[in-house]
């Protein structure tokens, strides 16, 4: 017998290229093959008709370590990721080497969301709302983070995290940045552990620009926050279109996240670089408490920004699930329905709605359709579900 049997809907499964009217089912808490004469006998059977069924999804940057130093900050991942069909969430550097184990043994112990963690090499990470880290890379602890590394490196800890940005970096100049890239390089090389580097570029220091950054990062690292209009320094060129680095760092194989956050994003930005087909390989919240179902409601809501302005609805599924899967090395566990894989599914209903997307800078867009959550299936249990489904 099935845990579970999930039929009638349009299965989108970027990994298995499968956008079909297909059935979906669980057992032992992961998908599994279903041959013709199996019976089809299980102890819950979902009706997704008029929905999309999809993996599981994944939000690649968001802050849920509620345990330390920056509790006021950050989310529940619960509360936040499983509502929106999120089952795997990618904290994005809350912590350093100082409190990583903290995280380990606290949100991500305790949630039914999958939670992995990106290890931010300034010693304790982000700090409580109003303060901003020092990114002096002469204060890294990599002693430590070598250690932590070689713990969990792969398992829980699959990535790093530094911010560009000038409060937190503006002394150091490319140094901060440079001093990641060689930790990972090193670790690779030692202990055989992979780790893309998420970089978080917002209003950069006088003396950096964005090719400065980019032109460090090697295939595979991250660039966040890629619609941002903080400071002068952002992805348009001042002939309206997208900047040559850029252009360049896609074609070397960078990753570009929307982490749009509630400030990181602007909407007039976003929308040149929409018309000009330059969509995020990732869709992230960088969702923190202070942001949660306020400005920043979810990540289907910024998907649905993107679907209104023309990306379809396979890239966003994709950018959601096989891309940060691949990226952080854990497509056995979330991303995909491939038999073995966890039993996590998304599901959802496109409708049509009209709604008036605000960026924190004033601009706006109206959008006329929504994508809303209907059902979010963890391990082969219903973790959430709208009653009108």
């Amino acid at each position: 017998m099935y845990d579970m049997i999930i039929k009638g809907g349009m299965v989108i499964d970027p990994n298995g290229e499968l956008n079909a009217a297909e059935t979906i089912y669980i057992k032992d808490g992961v998908f599994k093959k279903h041959y013709p004469e199996e019976s089809e006998d299980a102890l819950n059977v979902i009706d997704a008709s008029g929905c999309y069924v999809v993996p599981g999804l994944i939000d690649p940057h968001v802050h849920v370590y509620k345990g330390g130093g920056s509790f006021d900050l950050n989310t529940s991942a619960d509360l936040y990721c499983i509502p929106n069909g999120v089952t795997t969430c990618i904290d994005g550097g809350s912590t350093g080497p100082l409190d990583f184990e903290g995280l380990l043994r606290s949100d991500a112990t305790y949630s039914t969301t999958n939670v992995k963690a990106l290890l931010h090499l300034c010693f304790h990470g982000v700090l409580p709302l109003g303060y901003d880290e020092d990114e002096d890379p002469e204060a890294f602890d990599l002693a430590k983070a070598k250690r932590l590394v070689k713990l969990y490196g792969g398992k829980e800890l699959v990535g790093l995290k530094v911010r560009m940005h000038k409060k937190s970096a503006g002394k150091y100049g490319i140094k901060p940045l440079q001093k990641t890239i060689e930790f990972a390089e090193e670790v690779e090389q030692t202990l055989g552990k992979k780790l893309s580097v998420a970089v978080h570029v917002t209003d950069l220091a006088d003396d950096i620009t964005i090719e400065d950054i980019v032109s460090v990062m090697r295939k595979g690292d991250v660039y966040t926050h890629t619609y941002m209009g903080i400071g002068p320094k952002t992805i348009i060129g001042s002939d309206g279109k997208i900047i040559d680095s850029i252009v360049k760092a896609r074609e070397k194989g960078i990753i570009f996240d929307s982490g749009g956050g509630s400030r990181n994003y602007n909407m007039n930005i976003l929308k040149e670089a929409f018309e000009q087909g330059f969509y995020p390989d990732f869709i992230s919240t960088d969702g923190v408490g202070t942001t949660a179902y306020k400005n920043n409601f979810s990540i289907l809501h910024h998907a649905s920004l993107y679907m209104n302005l023309g990306m379809s609805i396979e890239k966003i599924i994709k950018a959601m699930t096989l891309t940060p899967a691949e990226c952080y090395g854990i497509i056995n566990e979330a991303g995909t329905f491939m038999p073995q894989a966890n039993g996590d599914v998304a599901i959802f209903k496109i409708i049509d709605r009209k709604r008036i997307f605000n960026d924190a800078w004033g601009n706006s867009y109206v959008g006329e359709k929504l994508i809303v959550p209907m059902a979010t299936v963890k391990n082969g249990r219903i973790a959430f579900m709208q009653i009108f489904m």
